[in-house]
Formats: structure tokens, sequence, C-alpha cells
């Protein structure tokens, strides 16, 4: 890696954690350059060096997690299980936490919720398309009970004061996946 590659990634270091900070207390369509670059402690002209603007750099952070995702549930894994790929998305969720819950908590950013459940969604389309033919509830139905429960146990665990380790995530995603909700109420599992 040159100094200047090292340069920009540690930048982009800085500025990241200090997003995650500001959208602690502040709105996302609230924060501004000025704000982003002095708590990051770079200056405004480093910062356009690498961004046109806020948007351009909320852009760019939203679309390098989708498409580290997308990666991850594609691609070199087309043949992986789909346990295996659940696994690597939650492994790369807890490896980026406190972005993630940054940018799915109160003054984060929908369009990047949005984006993850539409990818979720194809994803459990692509890899479950077959076994919901033959169900007797509307696919759409069947895809978003699925995507909004595997949603709210991400979400769930973003907001916990301890988060639980992400073992612990990856078998209530894979015990909720083959229980229903009211065995669960019950406490049959």
């Amino acid at each position: 890696m040159s100094e200047y590659d090292t340069k920009k990634e540690q930048t982009r270091l800085y500025l990241t954690n200090a997003f995650i900070f500001l959208l602690k207390t502040t709105p996302i369509h609230r924060i501004n350059v000025s704000q982003l670059t002095k708590k990051a402690g770079i200056s405004r002209g480093t910062f356009y060096l690498h961004y046109i603007d806020i948007d351009d750099f909320i852009k760019t952070t939203r679309e390098d997690l989708i498409e580290h995702i997308k990666n991850r549930l594609s691609s070199e894994m087309l043949t992986s299980p789909i346990n295996d790929k659940v696994i690597q998305l939650v492994h790369y969720v807890e490896e980026h936490f406190e972005l993630f819950q940054s940018l799915l908590g109160y003054n984060g950013d929908r369009q990047f919720e949005a984006e993850l459940t539409s990818l979720i969604r194809n994803f459990i389309f692509n890899h479950q398309k077959d076994k919901i033919k033959k169900a007797s509830i509307p696919d759409s139905y069947i895809i978003n009970l699925t995507v909004m429960s595997i949603l709210a146990i991400f979400l769930t665990w973003l907001q916990e004061k301890k988060p639980r380790p992400s073992e612990e995530i990856i078998a209530i995603l894979f015990k909720t996946r083959h229980t229903t909700p009211f065995e669960l109420i019950k406490g049959e599992i």
C-alpha cells in the first residue's frame, strides 16, 4: 500500500469514527462538513480531496457497506450453503458494529435501511424461491415476514446496551428460521 493510500485510508477512518460519534446525537441530515471535519481532526481541504460534499461522503459510506454485504451474500460464495452466508453477514456486522448501529439507529440513514432490506429480500428470494412456490401463502407475504424478522433480530442486537456475541445472534437467527412466533412466545423451543 502506497503512502497516499495509507493516508487516504486513515482519513476515511477518522471521518467514519467522527460520523459514528455525531450520529449518536445529530440526525444524519443535520450533519455538515464543518462538524464532521472538526470532530475527525482533519481540515476541510483534506475532506474535499476525497469527497464532493457531505452527501457524497454519506453515499460513499453507504455504498461501501452495501457492496461488502453483496459480496458476502453472493459471488465467490455462490455455492456455499445459505447458513454460511448468514454467518458471514453477522460477522461483518459485528466487525462494523458501531457504523451499522449508527446508520440503522434513530438518527440514521433511512436509505441505507431500505437498501439493506432490499438486498436481504433479494437474497432470500433467490435462495428460497423453489420452496416458496410450494407454499399456500402468497410469496410476497412469506418473503416480507422472513426479511422483517431477520432485520428485527439485527436491529434488536444493534440497540442492546450490552450487545450479545455474534455466535448467539447466529443461533437466534437459525432457531427463529425453523420456529413459529407462537412457539417462541410459548417457550416451545
